[in-house]
């Protein structure tokens, strides 16, 4: 009765120009509480499929490459939406990686003159922005609407073997293809008359609930709607392609420096590990926040010493190991903690 009462209070007491129409809502909205999973995985859950409708996988490649480089990099549309469920999507498709980027889903253009003046501005840093001001001064220029790149230097750096995680990711997504491709809509009878499409509604029956709700793409309509295992078999290639390689490679590469007597990464003997093409990228990586973050970390885990059963005899080597349960947990400083998030607070 207080709804129905403060509905009618709510309205203008005087006469109107147009008739005054009621909002509708819907009255049922699944709705699910995912205690089970990690924080990672609750970002990620609903926005993936917005990224991978709107960008090839080779351009969300290069994305990639570009945030772990540090570039600026602005995803532009004029629908607010969209762009910002892209930079939630990249931010955490870092992991195990710690983005050192600012991270602003939604910029608005009000603000861009935070990008002019003093020294110390957002234009001398990295970003990693959603806006829909295509003149922001980013290095790279990812237009939503079109799913063009437009780089401000003509050839961008590729992660190392990145032929491979493509084909990859091009794997698992064909392999679940029937199953996450949205259905047209509408499809036209034999005299050519459009009608509503029975497996359009079938499919949205049939989506997850852990995922962003149906209802909005009845009005923003998009080519894939993801389940959650195919975006964690995604999160889990990216996460395990190149770190893996680089946590193997700075293992040999520690020394310890005469005068200070701190182990410290050989950098020479860190590049020549690799080849000419990919220590093009490795040059530019080694100098970031984002390498430095992950070394530490990654030195930090291998000055852990195992814990002994019990105590061991000269005859006995039995030592206690953490378990792992995937590929991600299974890095070398990542095991720990689940929740453990790509983005800096």
């Amino acid at each position: 009765m207080t709804d129905v009462l403060a509905k009618y209070v709510s309205r203008p007491t005087n006469p109107q120009n147009t008739p005054f129409f009621d909002m509708q809502y819907a009255e049922l909205v699944p709705m699910a509480i995912p205690l089970n999973l990690s924080m990672n995985q609750c970002i990620s859950h609903p926005c993936f499929d917005v990224l991978f409708s709107h960008f090839s996988i080779n351009d969300i490649v290069q994305i990639y490459s570009s945030i772990l480089l540090e570039k600026k990099i602005a995803f532009v549309s004029q629908d607010p939406h969209k762009s910002s469920l892209c930079v939630i999507a990249c931010a955490s498709l870092m992991r195990p990686f710690k983005v050192t980027s600012t991270i602003i889903p939604v910029f608005i253009d009000s603000n861009t003159n935070n990008f002019t003046g003093s020294n110390d501005n957002l234009l001398n840093k990295s970003f990693i922005i959603g806006t829909t001001n295509s003149n922001i001064g980013a290095d790279l220029i990812a237009d939503v609407s079109t799913g063009v790149l437009s780089m401000k230097i003509p050839q961008q750096l590729v992660i190392p073997r990145s032929s491979e995680i493509i084909r990859k990711i091009n794997l698992v997504i064909q392999n679940r293809i029937n199953d996450i491709t949205v259905p047209p809509a509408e499809v036209r009878s034999f005299l050519g008359r459009p009608g509503s499409n029975p497996k359009y509604d079938e499919f949205f029956k049939n989506v997850e609930p852990f995922v962003f709700p149906p209802y909005y793409t009845y009005y923003f309509p998009q080519k894939y709607i993801f389940p959650t295992a195919l975006i964690d078999s995604i999160r889990e290639i990216f996460a395990s392609h190149i770190a893996f390689e680089l946590n193997d490679k700075i293992k040999v590469c520690i020394v310890k420096n005469k005068n200070t007597n701190i182990d410290e990464l050989n950098k020479q003997m860190f590049l020549k590990q690799f080849n000419l093409e990919e220590s093009l990228f490795i040059i530019q990586f080694i100098e970031t926040g984002v390498f430095t973050d992950f070394y530490e970390r990654s030195q930090q885990q291998m000055n852990k010493k195992p814990i002994p059963l019990f105590r061991a005899s000269s005859y006995t080597t039995y030592t206690k190991y953490n378990m792992v349960s995937n590929a991600t947990d299974a890095l070398s400083p990542f095991a720990n903690d689940a929740n453990d998030n790509s983005i800096h607070e």
